[in-house]
């Protein structure tokens, strides 16, 4: 019988992943767990029957590190299922992760133990014969909306405890979601099985709405993304992969982690909507930019984190959501305001000031910096700061700044297949000197998958 190990040091979680394996996993699998590096070396030097390593990531000490270091050392052939508060991609230990084994894979806190076990299934080639719920972020203000059919709704306390404010089937009023809602709550939880239903009655109603024409077309796609898993399906209906989303998602975990422990940060992006522009072009283009980067040769995962650290700020600075769009400053909005207008001013100075922000920051690099700084220059030298034309900019900066344009046009659209199509080649006439050229065809090429 194979083992899978499990390195945690808290043995209440510990405890709490070993009984949620041995249930999805019906007994298969000798789970054998230890609660520390020194421990499990000694088990891997011991045992050549371990299928995988299951392992918490806190990268503050280095204990996921010098187990992989142990694994790398001695070419032991195991996947490694990372539990990741915070994605450890600056560490040179895991600089190659995701090369190094096709089933290496990040988890992030709270871990779901189906996905954990359904990724074991994969490793051992067996097939799946159990269900098991989890709980899916939601928009706490479209359950505000008039309505939306009830289900089993959960309140995130802490990273291992949620509490049900409402059940399934009970008429509940809105001023318990109007009361979380002001107290800055965001997101709640609907069990993963409620999903469907829940979103079939939530297009519903903004379809009714549609029909009173008080939506836009780029508006119905915005209330489409209204949780996590809507993004991830919109990304992959864009050709990228599940892996590519599991890395991702640890990342964009991990930038989000950082600013929530930074006051200035923090405050920064509490002035933006969830729901707007700016946070869904920062998500969507986060996805995008691991997919199409990790196609070239120089695609590391260092430069990918330091990519999508530079997606979440290149408009932190911006004061209206909407100024995100302003590609170029010949643009409609534009014309006939003053030179000397503030609003011209902030858009024009934006990068800078963005830089500025964050270049004490520990995530700081001359990457972000240069993602940042050019990410509304233009092929044609129409773009702005400095008008640089597309073979004064590296092939990073290209790739990048393709991807970020892609994105905010895609979000002017209704976002089906057709419409996003047509938007790649009308870039594509426009965006074919030096290396953007290329970077349009991959994205052609992976929509077209």
């Amino acid at each position: 019988m194979a083992k899978i190990l499990i390195v945690e040091k808290e043995p209440e979680i510990r405890e709490v992943l070993v009984v949620l394996l041995e249930l999805l996993l019906g007994g298969r699998h000798d789970i054998v767990e230890v609660s520390g590096s020194a421990s499990a070396v000694k088990m891997l030097k011991r045992k050549s029957d371990i299928a995988a390593i299951i392992c918490d990531a806190d990268y503050r000490d280095e204990m996921a590190a010098k187990i992989y270091k142990f694994i790398r050392d001695t070419k032991k052939e195991i996947p490694f299922l990372l539990l990741a508060s915070e994605i450890p991609y600056g560490r040179s230990e895991f600089s190659t992760f995701l090369e190094d084994h096709q089933y290496n894979c990040f988890f992030s806190r709270p871990f779901n133990a189906k996905s954990i076990s359904d990724q074991i299934q994969r490793i051992t080639g067996e097939k799946e014969d159990y269900s098991f719920s989890h709980l899916n972020p939601v928009r706490i203000s479209f359950l505000m909306l008039d309505d939306i059919p009830n289900y089993d709704v959960f309140l995130k306390l802490s990273e291992e405890k949620y509490v049900k404010i409402s059940s399934k089937g009970e008429r509940l009023s809105k001023e318990i979601y109007q009361h979380y809602f002001e107290k800055d709550v965001k997101f709640v939880y609907i069990a993963k099985e409620d999903m469907e239903g829940f979103l079939t009655g939530l297009f519903d109603t903004f379809k009714r709405r549609l029909e009173k024409d008080s939506l836009t077309e780029t508006e119905v796609l915005l209330t489409q993304l209204t949780s996590i898993e809507s993004i991830h399906n919109f990304v992959r209906g864009l050709g990228v992969t599940d892996r590519s989303i599991e890395f991702t998602t640890a990342v964009i975990n991990s930038i989000q982690n950082y600013i929530g422990s930074n006051d200035i940060y923090k405050k920064l992006f509490e002035s933006k909507s969830d729901q707007g522009h700016i946070y869904l072009h920062s998500q969507i283009a986060s996805y995008l930019i691991t997919d199409l980067v990790k196609k070239y040769d120089w695609g590391s995962n260092q430069l990918v984190g330091k990519l999508i650290f530079a997606c979440f700020f290149e408009d932190i600075a911006l004061v209206e959501d909407e100024h995100a769009q302003i590609l170029s400053l010949e643009s409609e909005e534009l014309q006939g305001i003053s030179t000397y207008n503030q609003t011209l001013l902030n858009i024009k100075n934006h990068m800078f000031k963005g830089v500025e922000i964050i270049e004490t920051s520990d995530l700081f690099s001359a990457e972000a910096k240069s993602a940042i700084l050019n990410h509304h220059e233009l092929p044609d030298g129409s773009g702005f700061p400095r008008g640089l034309t597309g073979d004064k900019l590296s092939h990073v900066d290209s790739v990048y700044i393709a991807i970020s344009h892609f994105v905010h046009k895609a979000l002017s659209t209704d976002g089906t297949k057709e419409m996003l199509i047509e938007v790649l080649y009308d870039m594509k006439s426009v965006y074919n000197t030096g290396h953007f050229a290329n970077a349009i065809e991959k994205l052609i090429a992976n929509l077209d998958k």
